[in-house]
């Protein structure tokens, strides 16, 4: 599976069995970008390492991808919120466990526009667009033959 592990609860391990099986974009996607890699630009949106009532902020790099589902999926911020509480598939790549919380409709919004304000939005969006192409053109070539059949 192209995605990290999370916690070893019971529930990971099922959803990491079920995700096996499964053939997405976003498995490809994850396998392909090191995202660790954007992490130094991504800890320069000037977004603090704590929220207001002290607890940790989300970290970089979830959020991140988080404003990747959206882009591909063609989500709004609640829409997004929703999804990340049922979809196993967006869960997974965001790098979250069942157990955890999930970044609220006003956090992913925070969290675009303080990369839009630092102007690392287009710089991030564009170094990971040219990878997601090539495996788009994949997935639109396997799935138009398979309507073929």
């Amino acid at each position: 599976m192209a995605f990290k592990d999370t916690n070893n609860t019971f529930s990971d391990i099922a959803v990491t069995s079920r995700l096996e099986k499964v053939n997405s974009f976003l498995k490809e996607l994850d396998s392909i970008i090191d995202f660790d890699k954007l992490r130094p630009v991504l800890n320069r949106n000037g977004i603090a390492k704590s929220n207001v009532a002290g607890a940790p902020a989300y970290d970089n790099v979830l959020m991140f991808r988080v404003l990747l589902l959206q882009k591909y999926y063609n989500l709004f911020d609640q829409a997004t919120q929703d999804a990340l509480y049922v979809n196993l598939l967006f869960i997974r790549f965001v790098g979250l466990s069942l157990e955890d919380s999930v970044p609220d409709e006003s956090t992913i919004c925070r969290f675009r526009n303080s990369l839009l304000k630092n102007r690392l939005y287009d710089k991030l969006f564009n170094s990971v667009e040219l990878l997601a192409n090539s495996i788009t053109i994949k997935y639109i070539i396997l799935n138009s033959n398979y309507f073929k059949l």
